[in-house]
């Protein structure tokens, strides 16, 4: 509870005088017939209330140095609850956000309306998530049309600035969590390795880590797992995993587990055979080295764009060292997307990228190689945190080595 009153609490801080703040949890979003997609919270919510339930509400508003919070919950239906299941009660709620003032969402029109009539409030602060123009618009975005339209002379102002530049930086309570899924992830691809031999099917493969994630109580995956053998690991979001595992080829999984709504974001690049061949070893070396070498110049201060500079130059030196290309700008075949992104409550977590590193980032490090013309992709990745003297790779207990790799496939066979 003290880190979402925390998280809250610095907040506020960047909040004017007369503004509201409102986040929404979301909805569950209808699928098919009464089928529903399994609810997904809103990361900025659960991030200053630590809810997981749909339908509640995130209300704050100043009045010069007071502020007063307000969590709005959905009240009980006896009926409903027979159906699927009780809702989150007054006393519950507080104890998990340790929000005192709990009320049911029926009640917050009328309160938003004398919030705004009667009272000098000019300001409302809201979380948007809009990604194109093309995308419908979204329970918050209706809500505050409706709320422009009575109300005109209300601003409506981004929170994601504000919230998201707390949540570039991690604290010890998320870094465990971050670290619970990764060990989770670790045991489900060492189930892949015990497994992993020609013949068998990408999806099978699948199913060993996703065995594990639900052996160790995983709601849910960080993201749909890749699971791509030869040349479908040329296609980066590669996702259909249904093709048969040939002899001599390399499988590129591109997985992560999930705790406490924290993910795991890890690739690793196996031989389906169990041994990698001279020229896969080669090809393999230079994303290692690639990944190694990136690591070990992360420290405070460094830039984070000079992350992908390093990871391009060691690419480009391997790749011309065996004679694959000549020039730098040849790389852009076989290398083509960014060797980081923050990580965090979202795989691909906010934060701004033009910024130096500092302690509390979390993020992936993931060079590759896709040669098309072999059938072949290899990706590595690491999740890595920022600290006072340089970094620490959460992710280092996850074999990567050839040899480590090598020696577990043929010893669990």
């Amino acid at each position: 509870m003290n880190f979402f009153v925390q998280n809250r609490e610095k907040l506020y801080d960047s909040i004017p005088e007369n503004s509201v703040l409102l986040l929404f949890a979301g909805s569950l979003q209808h699928k098919s017939a009464d089928a529903f997609y399994p609810y997904w919270p809103n990361r900025d919510f659960y991030y200053l209330t630590g809810m997981k339930e749909p339908d509640l509400v995130f209300m704050a508003y100043r009045k010069k140095n007071d502020v007063k919070e307000i969590l709005w919950i959905v009240d009980r239906d006896p009926t409903m609850v027979r159906w699927i299941g009780d809702v989150i009660h007054k006393d519950q709620a507080t104890a998990i956000s340790g929000i005192k003032d709990v009320r049911y969402t029926k009640d917050l029109d009328s309160f938003l309306g004398q919030c705004f009539i009667s009272s000098s409030f000019t300001k409302l602060f809201t979380a948007f998530n809009r990604r194109d123009l093309k995308m419908p618009y979204s329970e918050t975005e209706i809500f505050l049309q409706n709320i422009q339209s009575k109300y005109p002379y209300i601003s409506i102002k981004p929170l994601n600035p504000l919230i998201h530049s707390q949540r570039m930086y991690k604290n010890e309570f998320e870094v465990d969590a971050i670290r619970k899924a990764i060990h989770i992830t670790d045991v489900g691809l060492r189930s892949i390795l015990r497994n992993l031999a020609p013949g068998k099917t990408e999806n099978l493969m699948e199913a060993y880590f996703d065995f594990e994630l639900k052996r160790n109580n995983v709601q849910w995956h960080a993201f749909n797992t890749i699971a791509a053998a030869g040349k479908n690991a040329t296609t980066l979001h590669y996702e259909e995993n249904n093709s048969v595992l040939k002899d001599g080829e390399l499988i590129l999984f591109d997985l992560g587990a999930q705790w406490d709504l924290y993910n795991a974001d890890i690739s690793r690049t196996y031989p389906i055979n169990g041994k990698y061949s001279p020229q896969q070893e080669d090809l393999y070396k230079i994303v290692l080295d690639a990944n190694k070498k990136v690591i070990d110049s992360i420290q405070p201060g460094l830039p984070f764009s000079q992350l992908q500079n390093i990871a391009k130059d060691t690419l480009y030196q391997g790749l011309k060292s065996i004679k694959m290309i000549q020039t730098i700008e040849e790389l852009d075949e076989y290398y083509f997307h960014g060797v980081s992104h923050f990580l965090g409550l979202d795989t691909h977590d906010v934060g701004d990228r033009d910024v130096q590193l500092e302690p509390g980032m979390v993020f992936t490090v993931e060079p590759g190689l896709y040669i098309r013309e072999l059938g072949t992709g290899i990706r590595i990745e690491d999740d890595v945190l920022v600290t006072e003297k340089g970094c620490e790779v959460l992710s280092n207990q996850i074999p990567k080595d050839i040899h480590e790799i090598e020696v577990i496939m043929q010893t669990s066979r």
